[in-house]
């Protein structure tokens, strides 16, 4: 059939109008995906940093302790790895996703989007866990816009930092309310507080797993050290305890090299209260050693210079602000000798933080080498005034880096570690001792973060010994 020439045939007709209609759903759909497109955009521009954080977080967490076990709800998933738990909890009105441990909490910026339910997904026989927190919107009835997905495998971690392979062999023990007592037989573990550098875990008590074989003494005998705590950048500070590794009696099985220097004077004057210090001013701006800080660096010259590649540069604390109760009393006296005893692990003043390059501290240390502090004898389980021969730092007498004072006589004095665990001060003069008595010298190293364990789990018969 024909239509006149200003028309056109019924066919044509048909044709060009499934022609538009198959255009126009093309058009749609690209429209559609277009603002879908926009939508991801729009999401991506606002929480791509949120989002880039969260992946990299944890994974970090859980590649370095490893992936044992996968908990999960709806809006809570546990990640429990070989030292800590991961969780993450998405908050009641679905805005907020939470990383417990670590109080970090990450929030969705615009109020068009929301996070979904937790996915869990098992794969390749159970080997991988995929994990999925999806993106939704509040506006097109929960559509998926995105999604925050990780994927891991499960495994236990057996190649670890030193400072990894300690956490991973203890459990932590929390905090401690109070330290007005002395540890007891049996009584132990692996407690924390802040230092200038973060979270520092430290030893408590009767401990037998800090043990570690590392170096060797210009004689050629393997030296032993305790481990006192990590520090808050993951070194692992330790205290040199001789040529075999010791246990917490205080007892000696035989007579070796475990103290490097008796009967040593602190400094050769107490006249003048600066001789508190390691090292101190003589008067025209120049920094003196003390007579301890050059037998210590003397030893370290002789033992350790060749093993200086694992050692951190970390602060060794030499407190010596004035307490308010006193002129002639430091604050490490006012802190560890009244009732409410309060050891700390930071050190306030950047002139008392000994350090071997100035970033971090003074800048006065020759080698990266120190003493332990009385509060981290008191923190080990030693107090003022009383015995405790049951903890691991049980020895002998020996010099602490912490200044104490002395109100009768306006002497420089320091509090000395005690063979019986009691923590002395008063009485102990940095002049008084000769060469026939005590104290000792014991000299503390912090090993770097980045250094791994080769074998061991820290007992007296397997020590760690460092790769």
């Amino acid at each position: 059939m024909r239509l006149n020439n200003k028309g056109m045939t019924l066919v044509e007709i048909i044709i060009s109008v499934a022609l538009i209609s198959i255009v126009m759903g093309f058009l749609f759909k690209v429209i559609l995906d277009v603002n879908y497109e926009r939508e991801n955009f729009d999401y991506a521009s606002a929480n791509q940093i949120n989002r880039a954080e969260i992946i990299s977080l944890i994974q970090k967490e859980v590649i370095t302790y490893g992936l044992e076990d996968v908990m999960s709800t709806d809006t809570e998933l546990v990640l429990k790895t070989s030292f800590k738990p991961i969780t993450l909890k998405v908050s009641s009105d679905k805005k907020i996703l939470s990383y417990e441990e670590k109080n970090r909490k990450w929030a969705i910026k615009d109020n068009s989007y929301k996070f979904g339910n937790i996915e869990v997904e098992n794969i390749l026989n159970n080997e991988y866990v995929k994990i999925t927190i999806p993106i939704r919107s509040t506006l097109d009835n929960d559509k998926l816009i995105d999604d925050i997905e990780l994927l891991f495998n499960y495994k236990e971690v057996t190649d670890f930092y030193f400072y990894q392979k300690v956490l991973n062999d203890n459990e932590l023990s929390g905090s401690i309310n109070t330290f007005n007592r002395v540890t007891i037989d049996g009584e132990y573990g692996l407690y924390s507080a802040e230092d200038d550098l973060g979270t520092s875990y430290y030893f408590r008590g009767d401990v037998e797993n800090n043990n570690v074989k590392f170096g060797k003494d210009r004689l050629g005998y393997d030296l032993y050290w305790k481990i006192i705590r990590i520090n808050g950048d993951q070194s692992v500070r330790m205290m040199y305890f001789g040529t075999y590794a010791k246990d917490n009696s205080g007892i000696q099985e035989h007579l070796d090299d475990n103290k490097i220097r008796e009967g040593t004077q602190y400094n050769l004057s107490s006249s003048d209260m600066k001789y508190v210090g390691y090292t101190f001013d003589n008067g025209n701006g120049v920094q003196i050693d003390s007579n301890v800080k050059s037998y210590v660096d003397d030893w370290y010259r002789s033992n350790l210079l060749e093993e200086s590649v694992y050692l951190a540069d970390s602060i060794f604390c030499n407190d010596r602000r004035r307490s308010t109760d006193s002129a002639y009393v430091f604050e490490g006296s006012a802190r560890l000798w009244k009732n409410a005893v309060t050891p700390i692990l930071t050190c306030p003043t950047k002139e008392d933080r000994y350090t071997v390059e100035a970033d971090l501290g003074n800048g006065y240390l020759t080698y990266p080498v120190g003493l332990i502090t009385a509060d981290e004898a008191v923190m080990a389980g030693s107090m003022a005034g009383i015995s405790n021969e049951t903890f691991y730092l049980n020895a002998d007498t020996l010099w602490t880096m912490t200044p104490t004072g002395n109100t009768a006589t306006n002497k420089a004095a320091m509090w000395t570690l005690g063979a019986d665990g009691n923590l002395s001060a008063i009485w102990d003069h940095v002049w008084y001792y000769t060469n026939s008595s005590v104290p000792f010298i014991q000299p503390v190293i912090n090993i770097k973060a980045n250094v791994k364990v080769a074998t061991g789990d820290g007992t007296r018969s397997n020590p760690y010994v460092l790769k």
